[in-house]
Formats: C-alpha cells, sequence, structure tokens
C-alpha cells in the first residue's frame, strides 16, 4: 500500500516539475518577444524620425513662396511661428471652435 502512496506522490511531484518547467520556458520566450518588440520598435522610430528631420530640413531651406499675404503687403510669419502653429494643433477661436 505504501509503494503505492509513493509512486502517486512522486508522479505528482513529476507533473509539478514539468509544469514549472513549462511556464518558466514560456515566460523567457514571451520576456524575449517583447524584448525583440521593443528593439524593433525603437528601431523604425529611429528611422521615420531620421526621416522627419530631413524632411523638414529640405522644406525650411527651399526658397520662400511668396503667396497672396506677401503680394498684398502684409508680413509673412516666421519660419518659427508657422512651426509653432504646425505642432500646437488647429486655431480655436474664444469660443473654442475651429477657426
Amino acid at each position: 500500500m505504501r509503494s503505492r502512496e509513493g509512486g502517486a506522490s512522486r508522479l505528482l511531484a513529476r507533473r509539478l516539475w514539468v509544469s514549472a518547467e513549462l511556464v518558466v520556458t514560456l515566460g523567457a520566450v514571451l520576456l524575449l518577444l517583447v524584448a525583440h518588440q521593443l528593439w524593433w520598435t525603437d528601431r523604425e522610430s529611429r528611422a521615420e524620425g531620421g526621416r522627419t528631420v530631413q524632411s523638414l530640413r529640405r522644406e525650411w531651406d527651399e526658397p520662400a513662396v511668396v503667396d497672396d499675404a506677401v503680394k498684398e503687403g502684409r508680413s509673412r510669419p516666421s519660419a518659427s511661428a508657422r512651426a509653432d502653429r504646425m505642432y500646437s494643433g488647429p486655431a480655436r477661436s474664444a469660443s473654442g471652435h475651429h477657426v
């Protein structure tokens, strides 16, 4: 009778050990996948940022186009003012509506 209980406890211990190994292995694989995803996302975002910077540099280095405001004698906003408008979102009136 005793050997049967010992065999059952050994079987339970073995199943528990195998389950623990599978959980640890699965955790390690998931950790590697997350690390790879973070690395790849960082690589892609740096490349996209570099392309954006180059595009802005080319755009800002182009000769200024004479627009209707300049033809009418009004001053044209500076490059920094245009950039501020570009990054601050759409203009809003005092009532909060888009202009």
